[in-house]
């Protein structure tokens, strides 16, 4: 299982990192074990110290999967920047987005298409990995 988003033609995309124009990039955190703790982890993601003022709430996408959304100011080497993250709840799986390198004046005019990515999350469960039970059990004789 991956995460996918669906991310604006016009933002440059490589491999798992996108980029949203004028600034701020984007890496997809793919499926892991839920953590105890997932605001925590979040947090650790957006690279907040104990300090800061993290905004957290629950938001779902658009299919309906519960997430976290968080927001951070932190103050860098080259000024002020904001992170969003968001990290989703995929079954016994979390995954998450962040978002780093926005600029604080930018935020209302990036905030649509930020949160619209935000949104657009969900699992994509092609691929060869075991994810559920039925991946592996093979009921031979069950169905005549």
């Amino acid at each position: 299982m991956r995460l996918r988003l669906d991310v604006p033609a016009s933002w440059e995309r490589r491999g798992d990192r996108f980029y949203v124009p004028g600034g701020g990039e984007g890496v997809l955190y793919h499926p892991v074990p839920t953590p105890q703790d997932p605001v925590a982890w979040l947090r650790g993601l957006l690279g907040a110290g104990t300090d800061d003022q993290v905004q957290v709430g629950a938001i779902d996408t658009e299919l309906g999967w519960p997430a976290l959304r968080g927001q951070v100011q932190l103050s860098t080497a080259v000024g002020h920047e904001v992170r969003i993250g968001a990290v989703y709840f995929l079954l016994d799986f979390v995954a998450a987005v962040v978002i780093t390198g926005l600029q604080p004046g930018r935020l209302p005019e990036l905030e649509p298409s930020v949160g619209a990515v935000l949104a657009s999350a969900r699992p994509d469960w092609r691929g060869p990995q075991v994810v559920a039970l039925v991946d592996i059990w093979e009921p031979e004789g069950m169905i005549e």
